[in-house]
C-alpha cells in the first residue's frame, strides 16, 4: 500500500474514532442534563409536599399529640429521603461530568485543537479556588451556592417541622400532666432529634464531599 493510501486510511480511522467519541459525549451530556432535571423535580415535589403538610398541621383538625407526632416523625424523614435522592442524582451527574471531561481531552488530542472545553473547565473550577494561580485565564464557572441553598432549605424544613412538633407535644403534655412533664418531654424530643439530625448531616456532608472528589 502506498504512503498516501496509508495516510488516507489513518485519517478515516481517526475520523471514525472522533465520531464515536462525540456520539458517546452527546449521550453522556443528555444523561447529565436528565440528572439535573430529576434533581429539580425531586425538590419541587418535596417542597410542595412539606409545605402542604406543615400548612395542614397549622390549620389542623386533629389533636396536638397527633399533629406533633406527624411533624416530628414524618416531615423530617421526607426531607431526608429527598436529600438522599437528590444526592444520588448529583453523584450521577458528577460521574457523567468527569467522564465527559476525559472525552473532551481525547477528542481535542485527536483533532489537534481545543475544540471542546466546557466540562474540563467545570472540573478545573471545582478543583481550585484560584484559577489565576493555577495558570488559567478562564473564569470559574462552577456554582456551589444553588446546591447549598437546596440543602439548607430541606434541612431547614425538617428543623421547622421538628420545632413545631415539639411545641405541639409540649402543649399537649402540659395540658395533661403539667409543666414539669411537658418540659421533660420537650427536652427528650429535642435531644433525640438533635442526635439524629447531626448524624444525618454528618453522613450527608461526607457523601457529598466524596461525590465532589470522585471517591
Amino acid at each position: 500500500m502506498s504512503a498516501g493510501g496509508k495516510c488516507g486510511e489513518s485519517r478515516t480511522n481517526n475520523s471514525s474514532l472522533v465520531e464515536a467519541m462525540l456520539a458517546e459525549y452527546g449521550t453522556l451530556r443528555q444523561e447529565s442534563l436528565e440528572a439535573v432535571g430529576h434533581r429539580m423535580t425531586v425538590m419541587s415535589f418535596t417542597f410542595a409536599a412539606v409545605g402542604v403538610i406543615i400548612g395542614g398541621l397549622l390549620t389542623r383538625k386533629v389533636s396536638d399529640a397527633v399533629a406533633g407526632l406527624i411533624a416530628v416523625l414524618f416531615v423530617p424523614q421526607v426531607s431526608k429521603a429527598a436529600l438522599l435522592i437528590w444526592l444520588g442524582e448529583y453523584e450521577r451527574s458528577q460521574r457523567a461530568g468527569k467522564w465527559l471531561a476525559e472525552l473532551e481531552q481525547r477528542v481535542n488530542r485527536a483533532l489537534g485543537a481545543d475544540a471542546l472545553a466546557w466540562e474540563t473547565t467545570l472540573l478545573a473550577a471545582r478543583r481550585t479556588t484560584d484559577m489565576e494561580a493555577a495558570g488559567s485565564s478562564r473564569t470559574p464557572v462552577h456554582m456551589g451556592y444553588p446546591y447549598v441553598s437546596v440543602v439548607a432549605l430541606l434541612v431547614g424544613a425538617g428543623y421547622t417541622a421538628t420545632a413545631l412538633g415539639t411545641y405541639l407535644l409540649f402543649a399537649e403534655a402540659r395540658r395533661r400532666w403539667g409543666t414539669d412533664v411537658a418540659a421533660a418531654t420537650a427536652a427528650g424530643i429535642a435531644v433525640a432529634a438533635s442526635i439524629v439530625e447531626l448524624a444525618f448531616i454528618r453522613f450527608f456532608l461526607n457523601r457529598w464531599k466524596a461525590c465532589r472528589s470522585g471517591n
